[in-house]
């Protein structure tokens, strides 16, 4: 059963950074939350003046991490900061007040764990990851229930592409990672437009390399004699996928 990491954190302040160390390395195969966070956070700025939801002075937000000797605040977005356009804006109104106060905003979405690349490309400027803590739950859309591009909305979809293209596709190890759980993604639903939303117009060149063209060998799993059926499904829904993001259809907000 999954610890209660949140009842757990509030013993946080008590703990040495060999105890940290020891229960990262614990739990380091559960998959992040708000809560695990903390523990990582107190571990790799061991000795900061870390504070935990707090209301910043100045402000009526209340940052789930402020490092305040560093400047850094850290954000933990779960689905609906992806899902709802309100949220989303929200959240863009917030960064652009921290970034006027001087602070450095470090935004970990729900679909990243703190494995060695990702924590190196979200962190990197501060800290060097630690790899007997770094977690081996993999990153992306793995959950049964897991919320989906195809469920983010216009500006959650928006926050996505950046977050990609400047942050995390410059490892080619994350990219792999995020990309290889939506293949089997669209093995699981047996749709493509299940997985991804009609506004991702940019990625139609990667679900067609990592999809369409099985970069990840996705179809291997299926019997041999389903195998050529299910790849010209996904082919022919591909073209009508691709022909109605080119016409500019479901481009509205949700």
């Amino acid at each position: 059963m999954r610890p209660n990491f949140k009842e757990l954190a509030k013993s946080i302040n008590i703990m040495s950074k060999q105890d940290l160390k020891q229960f990262l390395q614990i739990h380091k195969h559960e998959f992040l939350d708000e809560f695990l966070l903390r523990f990582y956070i107190s571990y790799y700025f061991f000795g900061d003046d870390i504070i935990f939801n707090r209301q910043l002075d100045g402000t009526k937000f209340r940052p789930d991490v402020y490092i305040k000797n560093k400047n850094i605040i850290i954000e933990y977005d779960g689905p609906v900061h992806y899902t709802n356009n309100d949220i989303v804006l929200k959240d863009n109104i917030k960064d652009n007040i921290y970034t006027t106060m001087g602070l450095d905003i470090i935004r970990i979405p729900f679909f990243i764990e703190m494995s060695e690349h990702e924590t190196e490309l979200l962190f990197g400027k501060y800290i060097k990851s630690d790899l007997d803590i770094c977690s081996t739950y993999v990153s992306g859309f793995i959950h049964k229930n897991v919320v989906l591009p195809s469920s983010f909305c216009i500006r959650g979809i928006k926050r996505y592409k950046h977050e990609m293209c400047d942050i995390f596709y410059k490892s080619i190890h994350v990219k792999n990672r995020l990309w290889s759980t939506l293949a089997n993604k669209v093995l699981e639903t047996g749709q493509i437009r299940k997985v991804f939303s009609i506004a991702q117009y940019y990625d139609i060149p990667l679900i067609e390399e990592n999809i369409i063209n099985d970069k990840f060998n996705i179809l291997s799993k299926i019997d041999v004699e389903d195998r050529t059926k299910i790849r010209n499904n996904l082919i022919k829904e591909f073209n009508i996928f691709k022909q109605e993001v080119y016409q500019g259809i479901g481009w509205h907000t949700k």
